[in-house]
């Protein structure tokens, strides 16, 4: 069996040159088009929903996402995916340092109990991105993400109901006529994207990067401390808040 095709994060971020021609895909042939095409013709399926003809397009173009609101996910053997997923009513929820330190210690576990590799991440107040690599050919990134995200919720509205912190009141939700509940994460998956070469994975890590930037939080995005910067472009482990996965062309498990 010939060995995985394996890079140094580093040297990948050397190597990969922007391209100003359009990408050719190796993904379903839609995702050439990306998002507009895909959410016009999610439109029109959704107008002949009662005439038939939706059923006939669908057959023969099953990659088509569905017209709904909630995200869809396309667990594709050999892709990356980049996830992006925000706190309750988008509340500045990760400018805790602890509750930071919890949410890479619940990243790492999911990435090991269901074998995904971190490939890069960053932590913004109130969202999170992840770059992330199955490691096999048959995933579930929901599974990921719901474990990710219930472990952490659960850990500090216990926190927060110990301390009797005045917070709770603005996670308090009712869920139905007489349940209520504390929400840390905003509901539905997030977004995600599917990542199907070595350039776009590069290009989203750096977008990871430079987002704190963008933000206007620092001016360089080695200080910002919650995202893969240092560890990917400059070689840092020691002292890293969160331990980021080599990259690696062909994870998928024999």
């Amino acid at each position: 069996m010939q060995s995985p095709v394996r890079f140094e994060p580093s040297a990948a971020f050397s190597l990969v040159k922007p391209r100003t021609d359009a990408a050719v895909p190796v993904a379903p042939f839609f995702t050439f088009f990306e998002k507009p095409l895909f959410s016009l013709v999610s439109h029109v399926l959704a107008s002949f929903r009662h005439t038939g003809i939706s059923s006939v397009i669908t057959s023969m173009f099953p990659e088509l996402p569905p017209h709904h609101k909630s995200a869809k996910k396309f667990n594709i053997a050999g892709h990356a995916h980049f996830l992006t997923f925000s706190c309750y009513r988008r509340m500045a929820l990760l400018t805790n340092e602890t509750w930071c330190a919890w949410l890479g210690e619940a990243i790492r576990k999911s990435c090991d109990t269901h074998r995904v590799a971190l490939w890069a991440y960053v932590f913004m107040p109130d969202h999170v991105h992840l770059l992330l690599k199955p490691r096999c050919a048959v995933y579930d990134l929901a599974k990921f993400q719901k474990s990710m995200k219930l472990s952490l919720s659960k850990r500090i509205v216990n926190n927060l109901m110990a301390q009797n912190s005045p917070l709770l009141e603005q996670l308090r939700v009712q869920e139905r006529p007489g349940k209520w509940c504390y929400r840390f994460w905003q509901e539905g998956g997030g977004h995600d994207k599917n990542i199907w070469s070595l350039e776009k994975a590069v290009e989203k890590a750096k977008y990871c990067h430079w987002n704190p930037v963008k933000r206007g939080l620092v001016n360089d995005p080695a200080k910002w401390q919650w995202s893969s910067v240092r560890w990917l472009e400059l070689g840092a482990r020691d002292g890293e808040p969160l331990k980021v996965d080599g990259w690696d062309e062909n994870l998928i498990d024999a």
